[in-house]
């Protein structure tokens, strides 16, 4: 983070809180570039697999338009990609995970890790 970046969020919790999302939203789409990329598959290309314009992919992409989660998982659908989230720490810090090939999501070459509530096993929702 440049010495800027980092003057600047130290004046408020409100700073910090929109430079969070800012790398947040970064993160996300960085992901989503490099599997575009590694899959060798364009802007158009995915705008037609989402049966979406061009330019909504590309606001979706430079951040102008807000992604939903649902967004996200229709995005890695069409990249047959499964997305991986994950948050770390109790003092705020917090990262997204990479995207990784549906294909090992279902091929079992990854694990499904189950959840736990109030003492007893559940199926995620």
């Amino acid at each position: 983070m440049s010495n800027f970046f980092e003057k600047w969020a130290q004046e408020s919790v409100e700073h910090q809180r929109l430079l969070a999302e800012e790398e947040f939203i970064l993160d996300v789409t960085e992901n989503i570039w490099e599997e575009m990329e590694r899959q060798g598959v364009n802007k158009t290309q995915l705008a037609e697999r989402l049966g979406k314009s061009k330019a909504y992919v590309s606001q979706l992409l430079n951040g102008s338009r807000n992604m939903t989660l649902r967004t996200l998982a229709d995005i890695c659908f069409a990249l047959e990609a499964e997305p991986k989230f994950s948050i770390h720490g109790s003092n705020g810090d917090w990262q997204s995970g990479n995207v990784i090939r549906m294909s090992d999501y279902l091929h079992k070459r990854i694990e499904i890790p189950e959840m736990e509530t109030n003492g007893e096993w559940a199926v995620a929702q």
